[in-house]
């Protein structure tokens, strides 16, 4: 398995990207303090899904480097042929569940955004007003249009035993990867939800975060520089 590269990947930040929010109280538990832990919490779900993205990656390195194995096999050497075709399919099962968690990644992103916007600014008045809600909403947006579908991938990744229960009505679903396109699938009844596994999906997902933190310019104690 030599010459796998693990970092399909990296991004190199210059400085932390989270902005600092002033926070005027050694408690906790306060507005302010939430607010803060919800914007790293979302940076925190970006850097899962780099590292899911890269796992996955990794797996279809070593998915090749068998596919590889099996066309140099000889073809009446059945022990070697079923040995290499068992460890592809082993293989193609760790990779969904890396898609699926990457899935899952990119989803947190839209929910903590949603958190922040319906609840946890306005229990903050202090920081509010100095906070910039359209380019919140831009962000959302911004979002919405490039993962328009991800909470139907996510929750039966998030919960395949409530999807395997749901099997036993009489709708349709298929789901699995697209490995020539990179691409994780859910279709329920015809309507088909996909997100791409590659570096255009989690750039998109870097701007989106980008976009959303550029809302508390005007009410962060310290603004990093950007990347």
């Amino acid at each position: 398995m030599g010459g796998l590269n693990l970092f399909y990947f990296e991004h190199r930040f210059r400085e932390r990207p989270v902005p600092q929010l002033p926070l005027n109280s050694d408690e906790m538990t306060t507005p302010a303090h939430r607010l803060q832990d919800a914007l790293e919490s979302m940076f925190q779900q970006y850097n899962d899904a780099i590292q899911a993205l890269n796992l996955f990656h990794y797996l279809e390195q070593m998915a090749q480097n068998y596919r590889d194995k099996i066309d140099r096999a000889d073809i009446d050497d059945f022990d070697l042929q079923r040995d290499l075709n068992a460890s592809c399919a082993e293989i193609y099962s760790w990779k969904t569940i890396a898609a699926k968690q990457y899935a899952i990644n990119v989803f947190e992103v839209q929910d903590i955004m949603r958190q922040i916007r319906v609840n946890l600014i306005h229990e903050a008045p202090e920081l509010k007003s100095s906070v910039d809600l359209k380019q919140l909403r831009d962000a959302q947006k911004f979002y919405d249009s490039k993962f328009p579908k991800i909470k139907k991938l996510r929750n039966p990744a998030a919960h395949p035993g409530l999807d395997a229960f749901e099997q036993s009505s009489f709708r349709m679903k298929m789901s699995g990867l697209d490995n020539k396109n990179e691409t994780l699938f859910y279709g329920i009844d015809g309507e088909m939800s996909t997100i791409e596994i590659n570096k255009n999906s989690i750039n998109t997902l870097f701007t989106v975060i980008q976009m959303f933190f550029l809302g508390f310019k005007g009410a962060a104690l310290f603004w990093p520089a950007q990347n």
